[in-house]
């Protein structure tokens, strides 16, 4: 299967591998480059070089584009529903939006609901924030190009409420405390904790004890910023890695309980479009419930 593109004036003089990687964000420029080299774009039907400049009314082929992604067999759960916006349960192992092998939850909103393809991000479709794929839980979806622009705003004022629920390895002595280290991608392509001077993006973490156990500690975490795996980030900074976190961990044979990470998302609140305070949560699941009974 084929998908063709004709260009409009607007990216005429383009680069060729420049307007796909914009296009299709999941995407790298690099990764187009190669396609355009082995022949899976053409250009009017002819095979190009990468940097080739676009005129208005050309037409690009790609060849078997959606046939290179893996389909989604996790389906979500639909906890709410309102006309402005969408409040989903993901399971864990699902991805919010896509990547360039896969499919994601943004997919299978886009079947059920295809009004929110004008809203947000092309392959974000309504996407206002995301979960790891191994972070199970709550999430908020726009519905309205109105919804979208306005929640955007909340989330950049501090005005939305994320709760997690979360079990770390190690008995916390305090019984609650904040996490202010700045974040930053390391050149091993992680995310990384450094001290405050340090270059890199301000994150705000605070969690609160739930219950101790020997060689656990189960908390509520509330995130004040949305930073790039920020809870299991800041918690292996803190010396007490996520429960099964297989990124973000102090040791290589650390014992396993859990069969998954032990991080759920459990509670959404903002304002809604009538200016009303709305919170939504989402109950640990059942394998995380099971986990807790193993802890000592």
């Amino acid at each position: 299967m084929s998908n063709t593109i004709k260009i409009k004036k607007e990216d005429a003089k383009k680069r060729l591998d420049v307007f796909l990687a914009e296009k299709y964000k999941e995407n790298s420029r690099s990764f187009w480059q190669k396609r355009i080299k082995n022949g899976d774009v053409l250009l009017n039907k002819e095979k190009v070089t990468p940097h080739i400049f676009l005129k208005e009314n050309d037409k690009i082929t790609i060849k078997n584009y959606k046939e290179d992604i893996k389909k989604v067999k996790l389906k979500y759960k639909l906890l709410y529903e309102d006309k402005d916006y969408l409040i989903i349960e993901k399971p864990e192992g699902l991805l919010t939006h896509r990547t360039e092998k896969e499919e994601g939850l943004a997919d299978l909103l886009l079947i059920d609901y295809p009004e929110i393809e004008s809203v947000g991000e092309e392959y974000r479709w309504g996407i206002v924030h995301r979960l790891d794929r191994d972070v199970s839980g709550v999430l908020l979806v726009a519905r309205t190009k109105k919804f979208y622009k306005y929640i955007k705003q909340q989330f950049k004022d501090r005005k939305v409420k994320k709760i997690y629920l979360g079990v770390v390895y190690g008995k916390i002595e305090k019984n609650e405390d904040d996490i202010n280290f700045i974040i930053a991608r390391s050149k091993n392509g992680k995310m990384a904790a450094r001290p405050i001077e340090a270059e890199g993006r301000e994150a705000i973490t605070h969690f609160e004890v739930i219950k101790s156990f020997i060689n656990y500690t189960y908390l509520k975490i509330q995130i004040l910023t949305g930073r790039t795996h920020q809870i299991r980030v800041h918690m292996l900074a803190y010396g007490h890695p996520i429960l099964g976190d297989n990124i973000y961990k102090v040791k290589k044979n650390q014992q396993e309980i859990c069969d998954r990470m032990f991080l759920h998302s459990n509670k959404i609140g903002f304002y809604d479009l009538n200016g009303d305070w709305v919170l939504y949560e989402s109950k640990l699941p059942l394998s995380l419930k099971n986990c807790l009974k193993e802890l000592k």
